[in-house]
């Protein structure tokens, strides 16, 4: 594999439209202004590595955050967090692995990142860590 080729962001966004999930997917930044009621974004996770000398087998990690408007209130939007992470849990439920192009991606379940929030200003997060690996 080439280092252009290493894309594993748009593979999972790729997957997870391909899975069912609606909404708008940022793939590393989101804009500044105008933020929709929800979105997901992703980004690598620290360095990707690789087990071979031509690339064949590539590891990293991949952050999904999930973000959702507060509502008018100020609390969390439970109804519309728990429909995306039900959707998120049923596509990796027991560990279960999508595959998108050349990428294998599971959840790390001993290792959600964050839940809560403050990372984006007025939105709920949370952010799981997804293992990837090329084959």
């Amino acid at each position: 594999m080439n280092l252009s080729e290493l894309s594993p962001i748009s593979a999972l966004k790729t997957a997870l439209v391909a899975a069912g999930i609606d909404g708008i997917i940022y793939e590393g930044s989101k804009p500044t202004s105008g933020l929709p009621d929800s979105f997901i974004e992703l980004y690598v996770n620290g360095s990707m590595s690789s087990d071979t000398e031509n690339m064949s087998i590539v590891n990293g990690a991949v952050l999904l955050s999930i973000n959702v408007k507060l509502l008018s209130t100020g609390e969390v939007n439970s109804k519309k967090e728990t429909l995306i992470m039900s959707t998120l849990n049923t596509l990796f439920f027991n560990g279960k692995t999508i595959v998108s192009g050349k990428y294998r991606f599971t959840i790390d379940m001993k290792n959600i990142v964050y839940g809560g929030r403050g990372l984006s200003e007025g939105y709920s997060t949370k952010v799981l860590n997804l293992l990837v690996k090329t084959f």
